[in-house]
């Protein structure tokens, strides 16, 4: 939420409170929504406070008193003076009490001090509050600490001046260099804008042929022989594995910022690994190598974690090994390494006879972008990334990763995690599992004849998906962008919108604003289909109007469940 949206929802708060004390015949639908406000004003991140007209404190939550280092005793009655530091210049406040006091919003930053005398800077967001008659009755102050953004944003720009200073000295010393560094200065200087765009097109791009690839492999199931459903599925395991390293890549930056989750689901553990191992079972067998998974009865069935990151590490690891082994085999091992009352802790190992590392090399294996051998002249290739990925996935997973091997006598990679065990009580046998009617059962029972709106602009995607609502009884309608998709809905009345992000003419997000201006639209689910896989791309479809959102690929389970949910609503 942001700060703007954060402070409407307070201003609709403390206006249902007044209502509230006149509509006696509303009181509890009043109450329950102020209580559901003040709710999420208390477990808010950023600072809240609220005085009264004369400017004393009647509340603040909790992560104000967190950053004041003020208990809500202390500050209840007080001035918001109690925070004034004296390094905020007066003028500032000057501006501030002629901007609210004549009914206006004011925003800036202000140094403020906390209890034990540390100042610290906040950005700050004050909004009047006004009764009915027109009077301000409260102000609202949203406040973030911005300290460590300003001390990061300063050093950033000091490194940005000292490299200036740096290529303007080579320049001056090397006049046939002087464009190159010109260009590299005005590159680097873009560089953090482009980061953001080009990791959002290289989703877009890299996700819609594999939506292409994986739903066109679903549809051919249909009428597909025993042998061509066994080559499918290699087809869509690799599919889904490629769709798993896109992801990987491109949160590389998240990782790295220690902002990226981890599932937590139940999962079967040999299923997992052999998944992995079926990817390079053709491969192995075209080199000649015997490649298997050596069970170890301590190896528990289930648990609960990442089965996708775990699967990535084997997968880097199994990738690594068919590169550099020529003749005989790979082996795959897993055991329990250690367990508490609640966890377990794992140990995978991919063994393989290769040509192996030298000690020198196998030391740096699993920094960013290290290779075994980096010379030009390289037998084999590779980004370097791979490892160093499968060490950050792994520490993600409380474990850690490492690597043995002798020159010409193969090698050894393996990596720890830790996984809590699954609820015995909330397992339930295949047989159970197959009683219950999925998703599209229940889509063809009770929505059959339902009509849809698809708006997509790719034709292969459009084909795919088409295929997938008429699976479960759908009646679609298609669109080829929001130009198109706005006509149709004026014309004709659906009981529920898929719609595409990036397309020509009017893109999704507009046409969903489009769509919902008119009257008879505010009730028809829209969700969102798009190969961009971002948060902001999510908020920015929250925020237009949109009620949920699916990523390209489509899984068709997941898809159906949507389509079930937001249908059985209306």
């Amino acid at each position: 939420m942001t700060n703007d949206s954060f402070i409407e929802a307070i201003h609709a708060g403390l206006e249902a409170l007044e209502k509230q004390e006149k509509i006696h015949d509303k009181c509890e639908h009043a109450s329950e929504k102020l209580s559901m406000i003040f709710l999420a004003i208390e477990q808010n991140p950023l600072s809240t406070l609220i005085t009264n007209a004369r400017g004393e404190i009647c509340y603040a939550n909790r992560a104000l008193c967190l950053t004041s280092g003020y208990s809500l005793e202390e500050l209840i009655g007080q001035s918001p003076r109690l925070f004034k530091s004296g390094k905020t210049p007066p003028a500032v406040f000057t501006r501030l009490w002629s901007t609210i006091s004549s009914g206006k919003t004011w925003r800036g930053e202000i140094i403020n001090r906390r209890k034990d005398g540390e100042c610290y800077t906040e950005y700050e967001i004050i909004v009047p509050v006004f009764d009915n008659k027109g009077g301000i009755v409260y102000y609202v102050d949203i406040k973030e600490d911005i300290t460590e953004k300003k001390r990061t944003k300063k050093e950033l720009e000091r490194h940005r001046r000292h490299l200036e200073d740096l290529v303007k000295e080579r320049t001056a010393a090397l006049d046939k260099t002087n464009h190159a560094l010109a260009h590299a200065l005005d590159a680097a200087q873009h560089a953090a804008e482009a980061k953001s765009a080009f990791l959002a097109n290289m989703s877009h791009e890299i996700r819609t042929p594999l939506s292409a690839v994986l739903g066109m492999t679903h549809i051919m199931r249909r009428n597909a022989t025993a042998w061509q459903l066994s080559q499918l599925d290699k087809i869509e395991t690799a599919g889904r594995h490629l769709l798993g390293i896109v992801n990987d890549i491109l949160d590389l930056s998240k990782i790295e910022a220690g902002k990226i989750s981890m599932e937590m689901i139940e999962f079967p553990i040999r299923d997992t690994i052999n998944s992995a191992l079926l990817i390079f079972s053709d491969a192995a067998y075209n080199k000649g190598i015997d490649i298997r998974f050596v069970d170890n009865e301590n190896l528990p069935d289930f648990a609960c974690g990442d089965p996708t990151r775990l699967s990535q590490i084997l997968i880097n690891y199994l990738s690594n090994a068919i590169k550099f082994t020529h003749s005989g085999n790979i082996l795959i091992r897993a055991y329990l390494q250690d367990e508490t009352e609640n966890s377990t802790t794992l140990k995978f190992e991919v063994q393989d006879s290769g040509v192996g590392i030298t000690p020198g090399a196998i030391q740096n294996l699993f920094e960013d972008f290290s290779q075994g051998d980096s010379s030009i002249t390289r037998r084999h290739g590779g980004t370097g990334l791979g490892l160093s990925i499968s060490r950050r996935l792994a520490k993600l997973m409380n474990g850690t990763v490492g690597a043995e091997s002798i020159p010409s006598g193969g090698s050894l990679f393996w990596f720890t995690c830790r996984l809590a065990k699954p609820e015995k009580s909330d397992r339930r046998s295949m047989a159970e599992i197959q009683q219950i009617p999925d998703a599209q059962e229940k889509l063809r029972k009770n929505f059959a004849g339902n009509r849809i709106l698809l708006v997509e602009d790719e034709p292969i995607i459009r084909e795919v998906t088409r295929s997938l609502l008429e699976e479960s009884g759908l009646e679609v309608d298609e669109a080829e962008n929001g130009v198109q998709a706005v006509t149709l809905i004026k014309t004709k009345k659906y009981d529920l919108v898929l719609m595409d992000l990036q397309m020509p003419t009017l893109d999704g997000i507009e046409a969903t604003r489009c769509i919902r201006k008119l009257s008879s639209t505010q009730d028809i689910p829209i969700i969102a289909m798009t190969a961009n896989a971002f948060d902001e791309d999510r908020e920015r479809c929250l925020a237009a109007g949109m009620n949920d959102f699916l990523k390209k690929p489509i899984n068709p389970d997941r898809f159906n469940s949507k389509l079930l949910h937001w249908l059985s609503k209306k």
